[in-house]
């Protein structure tokens, strides 16, 4: 039990340190040695002492509270970046605040005019392409920071994967394993990381002196259903492609969903690569070969350079976080999984 009347002087004075030293270490502040941080423990364990965290944060002006916003919370990725991001929150001593905007870009934007004031920082996967809206955000003082989407005229922070490269790894692949019949169902072109995918692909194809057939190249919302819907639509082509990439394992889980309806034999009759690696991918129809876009690592370091920027530790200039991608081998795609590393 919490001993009453106990506050920072007792545990300074327990521990032979500045009362400063103890408001620094219950803060997180730099420069507080590894010998005083063992002693403040010492003396705050020795007394019994819990640190009032509404006054703490009362005096830093902040909740303790970071806002997550999701375009889409049935998403298997979205599901797994917000897990990682509340696993890594929760080691920094903060809760999170999730909403899900619904692909709706005027209700992301109400969302979080509406958290600014409840929460220290914004991480967000962004709807949103209008990027003067964004930052319009910026500007009203709101903490900002965009995960796995991003806009390029934003001067926001944003951590992603790099989609062109990834994209490119996929095709390179494909064409190894000797398709030149590919095809490409990507997702909306209005969102910066799936047009990235697309000229990863198109790079791909070029480099390899391999045409792009512009009737084997559709894009939709990134969803099972269209997915499923787009599938069908190329498949049932007299002139189908033999491979695919699929800007996304959501809508590669509809592609795999047409297949086994429809009788279309995956690999042999299609080859399928798609993109995220999600927790699902590799219990599908078809263990799913796909770009892994290291989610985990995302939610991590999203909290983290949020936690900088709060902090004003970032110097007021905004972090631009590229992760390299790698490619999962599974079955989908034809190749032996055996004989590439980490299959799962």
């Amino acid at each position: 039990m919490k001993k009453s009347g106990l506050n920072i002087y007792d545990v300074a004075k327990r521990a032979g340190v500045a009362i400063s030293t103890v408001s620094k270490y219950l803060n997180n502040a730099p420069y507080v040695s590894e010998k005083a941080k063992k002693k403040i423990q010492a003396a705050i364990d020795e007394l019994n002492y819990v640190p009032n965290s509404v006054a703490r944060s009362l005096a830093k002006q902040q909740t303790g509270y970071l806002g997550l916003l999701i375009p889409e919370i049935n998403n298997p990725f979205y599901m797994d970046l917000v897990q990682a991001i509340e696993t890594e929150a929760a080691g920094q001593g903060y809760y999170l605040l999730l909403a899900n905007t619904n692909g709706n870009a005027e209700q992301e934007l109400k969302l979080a005019r509406d958290m600014g004031s409840r929460v220290d920082g914004i991480i967000f996967s962004s709807i949103t392409n209008d990027s003067s809206k964004i930052n319009q955000l910026l500007e009203e003082g709101n903490k900002l920071l965009m995960v796995s989407r991003h806009l390029t005229d934003v001067s926001a922070d944003y951590v992603v994967i790099d989609g062109f490269a990834g994209a490119k790894m996929a095709v390179d692949h494909l064409i190894r394993l000797g398709h030149r019949k590919i095809g490409h169902i990507g997702g909306s072109q209005s969102i910066v990381q799936f047009q990235l995918r697309y000229a990863g692909f198109q790079e791909s194809l070029r480099l390899h002196g391999i045409p792009e057939r512009a009737d084997w190249v559709v894009f939709g919302e990134p969803t099972i259903q269209m997915g499923f819907r787009l599938a069908v639509n190329l498949m049932s082509m007299k002139d189908r492609p033999t491979a695919l990439f699929v800007g996304n394992d959501n809508m590669a889980m509809g592609v795999l969903e047409a297949c086994d309806i429809y009788g279309w034999d995956v690999p042999n009759d299609l080859a399928l690569v798609g993109f995220d690696n999600n927790s699902f991918s590799r219990l599908a129809l078809v263990p799913l070969t796909t770009v892994d876009s290291r989610i985990v690592e995302l939610g991590q370091l999203a909290v983290q350079v949020m936690l900088e920027k709060i902090r004003g530790e970032d110097n007021g200039v905004p972090k631009k976080v590229i992760l390299p991608p790698s490619l999962v081998v599974r079955r989908s795609c034809g190749a032996n999984p055996r004989n590439t590393p980490n299959p799962l």
